[in-house]
This record gives C-alpha cells, structure tokens and sequence, in this order.
C-alpha cells in the first residue's frame, strides 16, 4: 500500500511567512503613517505641536541648512540686538535643545542644533554664549521668510499669533526630507515633552 506523502517544508513554511509579516508590519504602518500625517487622528499622544503638513524649507529658501539629512533642532533670534530678556531666552533654548540631543543616546549623531540669526552682528555680541555649545550652529540669515510663512500657516498662526511671541520662543524640529513637522513653546512645553515625541519619532523613523 502506498504510504501517503509527507512535506514538512509547507508545513513550516506558513508559520515562518506569518512571523515575518507580523514583525514587518508595524514597521511599515508606523513608515506610511509618518510620512501621511493627514492619516493621523486629531488628537494624538504628542506633547508638542505637529504641523500637518509640514513646511519644506524650500519655501523658506533654506534647504541648505540640512545638506546631511538630518534631524534638526532649529530657535531664533529675531532682534537685532539682544538684551537682557534675549540672552536668557536664547540660553534656555540652547541649553534645552542640547539636553534633548544627549537624551536621544545612540540615536543623537542622527540630530542637529542650530540657531538663526536675524542680524550677522550678534555674533560677536553673544560669542560667550555661543562657546559653551561648541557643536551648535548659528546661521545670520534673513528671517523674514520664516515670519511671513509660520505667521500664516494653519496649526501654527493660531499659537504664533495667541501668545505674540516671536520665533525665538520656539524650537522647530525639521526631519531629514527637510520638513518642519513640530514646534514646542518653551513656556508651554517642557525639555521632557520633547524627548518624549523625540524618541518615539527617531525610534519609527529609517530616515535620517
């Protein structure tokens, strides 16, 4: 009598396929849902402000602050001269913004910091500051665009023009297809707000 025949490769072959797909798959969702932010429902576990969708630096005319492709940090200083009130300010969102960058561990080479500069003559007025942040880059530049652009834009005119605050009460995160996609108010948000959002983004994220 023929004996019926056996094939424990198909019957292994099932199982392998589904543990793949199951480990793939949230990978890919958390990719398509990144890079579709419309897909994403209005309330979210963010602590920060998502911009949907995000502002190419194109449209600033800045592309050329990330020519790495990476994740930036970006604040302001928007007067001319700095005073007083300015210095403290800037130094909060320095220091901030370098405490985040550490608390991203292995994944804080994928990071960048930088500060824009309204006026090319702060630089030398606010080069003490500056030199305790040696991988901080500063950029004189003109600002204008940023105002025009941020101070109109839906999801963020509203907080922008609420608090009357300028730029340099923001920091800015930008991922590496050059898109700003959050902002975090330094009043409102706090350094653990961000590395909170931080951390689940460049966990997601295979850019950058």
């Amino acid at each position: 009598m023929q004996q019926p025949s056996h094939h424990p490769r198909k019957k292994l072959l099932n199982p392998i396929i589904w543990i793949g797909l199951i480990s793939v798959l949230p990978i890919v969702l958390a990719y398509v849902i990144y890079t579709n932010q419309q897909l994403l429902p209005e309330r979210t576990s963010n602590q920060g402000y998502l911009l949907r969708p995000g502002v190419h630096l194109d449209v600033m005319g800045d592309a050329w602050l990330n020519p790495d492709q990476k994740w930036l940090l970006l604040t302001f200083v928007t007067e001319s001269s700095c005073d007083a009130d300015c210095l403290q300010l800037l130094e909060k969102q320095m220091y901030r913004m370098r405490q985040v960058q550490i608390a991203m561990n292995r994944n804080s080479d994928r990071m960048e910091r930088h500060v824009l500069m309204a006026d090319e003559r702060l630089l030398s007025a606010l080069n003490t500051q500056l030199k305790a942040y040696p991988y901080m880059q500063v950029h004189p530049l003109d600002i204008t665009p940023w105002q025009q652009m941020l101070g109109n834009y839906p999801g963020f005119s509203e907080n922008y023009a609420y608090k009357n605050d300028g730029l340099g009460s923001y920091i800015f995160v930008v991922d590496p297809r050059n898109y700003i996609v959050a902002f975090y108010h330094h009043q409102q948000h706090s350094g653990k707000n961000m590395i909170r959002d931080l951390t689940k983004l460049l966990r997601y994220s295979q850019i950058g």
